[in-house]
């Protein structure tokens, strides 16, 4: 793998990240508005190939029969697989027959097509009949037949023709430093599979894996046509497999060895690499084997430190050769090892250079993504293809997700991407090009995880914008905005998708910032639930969540009374008007109840008094008494209101244009104006009063402000839809926010009356935005973009804007508020139902982000610690359990004080530094294993030294531990052997918050370690890294002479953990 944990390409980040930068700011161009597909073209994704309408009567589906004809087994599972779909998407499960079609049934035959083994035709009469070369074209045509069903059960009658120009269609997710579940890997071919998207790669060394399980993927890719190519890195990044056999290591010219670096020059080395590919290459049902190969022994791959390589080469090969030949020499020798198995080999391309003893085998595929100065002799794309090697595209500036440094932006694939365009260069000959593939790489260093729902749905946009590129069909739009919403929008997503997550939080949260400094969210779900969370303390991403309410269906509103106390009000799945309040300032606790009035819209609320539309009737309701108020009548949608001088001002649409009133001792004024609004109006409260903000009936965004008896209107832009947002900032600037009629951003201000506008960006923006302005008076503006990545952007000069992408597969509006630095803290819902927050840590392009609520893993994830159900150590430390433990001292420098245990805490003091690891009597269970503690003291006061470790420990010179930092909220992994502290995997340490209450959890499979943390009943993965030592901890042997530790470390005062548990699966 060109980029992941056994080995960053640090030299080349910086010129990657410029890379990106610039395709950044080249995807901002403006791109034409593409025009609507013909009237009579089938809509799928991607485009058919060949579309004859036959004119006659459509075909009407009735739901009852698929028939497959002759008797195929292979027919048969795909019979079986499209009734299963449609049942999924219809509600309504078909039988499957053999036989003959009758009319209102789906047949499925095989027969030559002529176009390639992926080929079929679709006779659509009074039957349709799906005719493919092979099972697979089958399976193709039936995916067709799936996108029209969910557009309509009548198709016109007609003939379909279809084919790929390309035979590799592919998606590599790194499954290497976590564990997907068997449901994620099904949405993931499922999704797939919708796009006819056909091959995907496993790389065998990944954690939790077994051989049961990669059988189990490869069925599941089969059921979907999806070939599973396994992939075993060598000689290079074997930082999973090669560090318990330092024999076979490289040395270095230090005399170090290289625990990820095979040693060429070891024939035993050699072979025993190559028997890892004899033991799993008949594990799959696929043709083909990924070698890897890549960045040996490192980038840039050079073997200029280490002379061995080439001394062996000429020692082999004769005096003209080089590190180059030796290594191409490895790959064939795999090469022909796979080939004995009856199977193909495929391999990266930064590693082949010019070489003029040995040159790599010619039935070997290339899959081309970097070229780079760096690479002294590298063999361009059309060199490869020269020298009869076919080629699969892989350019990492079009292609590539790195944990999001590098934004996978699907419009640039589908409008810029060329699949024959190898790296910037000429094209090659097509047909040296079997395809193309989008590699999702997920070693995340320094940086938070995201989650696996996360990491699926931020990838299916630029799946349907490869399937398009690589099925090679004409286009039926031109660009990347005309496919999404004319194409992908109609026909829909993949039948019978796995839950994602445990939450099904809906958009337009609300937010707001304590007395404190400490942030606190609301956020409704689709149950009806209304949920919020505060900051355990100020500036940190770790959120409580507490029920508010149930039967709730509008979106929160939330405001800060005059105490400091915040209140928020929702309308109720009964159009009533629930409203919390904080029991005291800064609580978690809220007092709640219902007020019997009835609310058609969401309400506006300000301090003690919420504005409602019941029935047509626009009430004020003081919120302390309940008591209600009419203000006027013919009202429609949701009221505006706001407090000038501690006088409520209200506004809302009418029947008949727009009602604005002001309140006195006397009743309302109110002051009917007929223009009409589109959009459901603002109201903001500035030194001279209060403006009106909206987009009128005519599509121009307008202020108003009262002038007597008359509403005085000012047009603000020419141009505006959807939903605008206002705010104020503390200098009396009025600013606004919007969407043009052609979907662009526009930011508007106003500071004595005038108003001025500038462009946000370019992209079409997808939702209504955002925008919060903190005590610096600076606009931070949020929108999501329909390439799918929600952006901020702040000014940096008159009509001028900075912005940063800062997540992708939200939904809805972000809520903005400031914490306790004056930083924008955003919140947002995610498309698989969890609630997303980021914090800005420095500069625009320095945000934090996490989830307030949310889901790391999928709900059948076998590796959670709540999966592990046969406990083998469970000490609540209620009594004195200490003769089950021993202490050990792994510092030089600091005491091990004996741990002191009972009532209910293992507990360490000292007023020094210290550093106890207290080690149970345990040993290790052989298979897979999680240790559990929870957190009962952190030290006081602010610490540099202020950790909890738990792990796996044989001695104190011997151990391998997860590490949890409270004084700098930061998690991490050491392995020590014999003395010596190793990499890891180069995974490095990312943040994370734990408090007083929370658990925290190792999960030991293979060598590979995860670390977990405990939220509000949620276990979250947070972190994962190898065990990179002597000690092979793969081995049961090994295992049995480790025992399950807990480590508390400080720079002094008293640590407390409250449980120890150790179990294994059952």
């Amino acid at each position: 793998m060109p980029t992941h944990p056994g080995g960053t390409m640090r030299p080349i980040r910086t010129t990657l990240a410029l890379l990106s930068a610039v395709t950044l700011a080249f995807t901002m161009t403006l791109a034409p508005v593409s025009a609507v597909p013909p009237e009579g073209t089938l809509i799928t994704a991607p485009a058919v190939q060949e579309w004859q309408p036959a004119g006659g009567p459509d075909f009407k589906w009735h739901g009852r029969e698929i028939v497959f004809e002759g008797g195929d087994p292979e027919l048969a599972k795909v019979a079986a697989t499209l009734a299963e779909d449609i049942g999924d998407q219809t509600g309504r499960t078909p039988k499957v027959v053999q036989g003959k079609p009758k009319p209102g049934s789906i047949a499925l035959r095989l027969g030559d097509q002529g176009k390639g083994p992926e080929s079929y035709s679709l006779d659509i009469d009074k039957a349709l009949t799906i005719t493919g070369t092979t099972a697979h074209g089958v399976f193709n045509g039936t995916r067709t037949v799936l996108q029209l069903l969910h557009q309509d059960d009548r198709i016109p009658m007609g003939t379909v023709v279809d084919w790929p120009t390309k035979e590799v269609r592919s998606i590599l997710v790194d499954n290497t430093p976590r564990h997907f579940s068997m449901g994620w890997w099904e949405n993931l071919f499922k999704h797939m599979s919708y796009f006819k998207l056909n091959d995907t790669n496993l790389y065998l060394d990944g954690v939790g894996l077994d051989k049961d399980e990669m059988r189990a993927i490869d069925a599941l890719g089969q059921k979907y046509f999806v070939k599973v190519v396994p992939q075993i890195n060598m000689p290079s990044h074997m930082h999973v497999l090669l560090p318990s056999r330092p024999e076979y290591q490289l040395r270095n010219a230090d005399g170090s060895l290289n625990p990820t670096a095979l040693d060429l020059t070891n024939p035993e080395a050699v072979d025993w690499a190559l028997s890892l590919i004899t033991d799993h290459v008949d594990l799959f049902s696929g043709d083909e084997w990924h070698l890897g190969s890549d960045e040996f022994p490192g980038w840039p791959g050079t073997g200029e430190n280490h002379p061995q390589l080439d001394a062996y080469a000429k020692e082999r090969f004769g005096p003209e050769a080089t590190f180059a030949d030796l290594f191409a020499d490895f790959q064939n020798r795999a090469n022909e090892l796979v080939k004995s198995h009856g199977k193909t080999m495929r391999v990266w391309n930064d590693m082949i250079r010019t070489s003029a003893v040995v040159q790599l085998d010619e039935d070997v595929t290339v899959e081309y993504w970097i070229q780079h100065p760096d690479l002294p002799g590298l063999l361009s794309g059309a060199d490869i293809a020269e020298r009869g090697n076919p080629l699969i595209n892989a350019h990492i500036d079009h292609l590539y997700y790195d944990q999001s440094r590098r934004n996978l932006d699907p419009r640039h694939v589908y409008e810029n991407f060329d699949v024959d365009v190898i790296h910037w260069e000429t094209p090659v000959p097509s047909d040296a090009v079997r395809g193309a593939r989008l590699p999702v790489w997920l070693a995340w260093i320094y940086t938070s995880m995201e989650s696996d729902a996360e990491v699926l749905d931020n990838i299916v946009p630029s799946m349907a914008a490869l399937a398009q590129s690589t099925w090679g069909s004409p286009k039926l739009a031109e660009t990347w905005t005309g496919f999404r919403s004319e194409v992908l929008s109609v026909i829909g997503e993949a039948p019978g998708l796995n839950a994602e997550s445990h939450n099904s939080i809906l958009p337009d949260p609300a937010a707001a910032t304590n007395a404190d400094g400490t942030v606190v969210y609301f956020a409704r779900d689709a149950e009806g639930n209304l949920w919020t969370g505060k900051q355990s303390r100020p500036t940190v991403t770790h959120f409580s969540q507490q029920l508010l309410s149930e039967g709730i269906s509008g979106d929160p509103a939330v405001t800060t009374l005059a105490d400091g106390r915040l209140q928020v009000a929702a309308r109720t799945a009964s159009d009533r008007l629930f409203v919390a309040t904080q029991r005291v300032v800064n609580s978690e606790t809220f007092d709640g109840a219902t007020i019997p009035v009835r609310v058609d819209a969401d309400p506006a609320l300000v301090p003690g008094t919420a504005v409602v539309n019941n029935n047509g009737r626009l009430e004020a309701v003081d919120l302390a008494t309940g008591k209600v108020g009419r203000i006027t009548q013919n009202a429609v949608g949701e009221p505006a209101a706001a407090q000038v001088d501690g006088v409520l001002h209200a506004v809302s649409r009418t029947k008949h244009g727009v009602a604005y009133a002001v309140a006195s001792d006397a009743g309302w004024s109110v002051l009917s104006d007929p223009r009409k609004l589109a959009s459901e109006p603002d109201l903001v409260a500035t030194g001279d009063g209060a403006i009106l903000i909206g987009i009128d009936a005519a599509g121009a965004l307008v202020s108003g402000s009262a002038a007597g008896s008359t509403l005085t209107w000012t047009e603000v832009l020419p141009d505006a839809d959807g939903q605008q947002t206002s705010a104020v900032g503390e200098d009396g600037v009025v600013h606004v926010v919007t969407l043009t009629g052609a979907d662009t951003l526009v930011h508007a201000w106003s500071a004595d009356g005038a108003w001025e506008s500038g462009e946000v960006g370019h992209h079409m923006a997808e939702d209504d935005p955002s925008l919060g302005l903190n005590h610096l008076n600076e606009p931070f503006i949020f929108a999501k973009f329909d390439n799918g990545m929600q952006v901020v952007a702040t000014p940096t000069g008159p009509a001028q804007y900075a912005w940063n992408v800062l997540a992708e597969s939200t939904t809805g509006p972000a809520a903005v508020t400031f914490d306790s630095l004056d930083r924008p803290v955003y919140f947002v819902a995610t498309t698989y139902g969890d609630l997303q927050t980021g914090t800005k840590w420095g500069n625009l392009w320095e945000w934090g982000r996490d989830f307030a609520i949310g889901d790391m893993s999928y709900l059948d994830d076998e590796l959670s610690p709540q999966r592990f159900d046969n406990v083998l150590l469970s000490d609540d430390f209620a009594a004195d359990s200490s003769a089950r433990y021993t202490t050990l001292d792994t510092s030089d420098w600091e005491v091990a004080p004996q741990p002191v245990i009972g009532d209910g805490v293992l507990e360490v003091s000292a007023d020094e530094a210290f550093y106890s690891t207290v080690v149970s009597d345990v040993p290790v269970a052989p298979g897979d294993t999680v240790l559990i503690t929870s957190v009962d003291k952190w030290l006081e006061g602010s610490r540099r030294q202020d950790t909890l470790m738990v792990g796996f420990v044989r001695d104190a010179r011997n151990y391998s531990v997860m590490w949890v930092g409270h004084g700098d909220n930061r998690i991490g992994f050491d392995t020590v052997s014999d003395g010596r502290l190793t990499p890891n995997g180069g995974n490095g340490n990312v943040p994370v918050v734990v408090e007083k209450g929370d658990r925290i959890a190792v999960v030991l499979s293979g060598n590979w370690m995860t670390g977990y943390v405990e939220r509000n009943g949620v276990w979250h993965r947070v972190h994962t890294a190898v065990a990179m030592g002597d000690d092979d901890l793969r081995d049961p042997a090994v295992r049995a002479q480790y025992r399950y530790a807990v480590g508390l470390r400080g720079d002094e005062g008293t640590l407390q953990v409250g449980e120890l548990t150790a179990a294994e699966r059952g």
